[in-house]
């Protein structure tokens, strides 16, 4: 079981694409093995079309749309994510730039040591932010 699983920082998401897809390839050998047993030719009747062809080739193109619909539903999903990634990583260069600038502002600002032998007691302090 080691083997499978991976010492990383996606090593979940590592397993579970692997088992997905050898789960894929499992479903579809047994679709294969099934349109290789069945070339018997059927008649189809979908509403007022009909179609004529061995099952095997009824049942790939089953398989195929099945897979186009499932293509399409997922579609707004994957791109709703995708745009939402896109936002997200203009926000975080926006936060690094903003990090930079106010790092570069402390390195600018001078500092001034104040050397007493008592305590500095602070009674109210105001903090004002001036944009340039």
């Amino acid at each position: 079981m080691s083997g499978i699983l991976y010492k990383g920082r996606f090593s979940r998401i590592n397993f579970y694409t692997r088992m997905v897809f050898i789960i894929g390839l499992l479903l579809g050998a047994a679709v294969v093995l099934f349109i290789l047993q069945n070339v018997v030719p059927v008649t189809v009747t979908f509403l007022v079309w009909q179609f004529s062809g061995t099952i095997a080739a009824l049942v790939l193109l089953a398989v195929i749309a099945g897979v186009l619909i499932g293509l399409m539903l997922a579609l707004p999903a994957i791109l709703n994510k995708e745009f939402k990634n896109a936002n997200l990583k203009k926000h975080n260069k926006k936060l690094e730039d903003d990090l930079e600038e106010h790092k570069q502002r402390m390195i600018d600002t001078p500092t001034t040591v104040v050397n007493t032998t008592e305590p500095v007691v602070v009674e109210k302090a105001t903090v004002i932010e001036t944009t340039q």
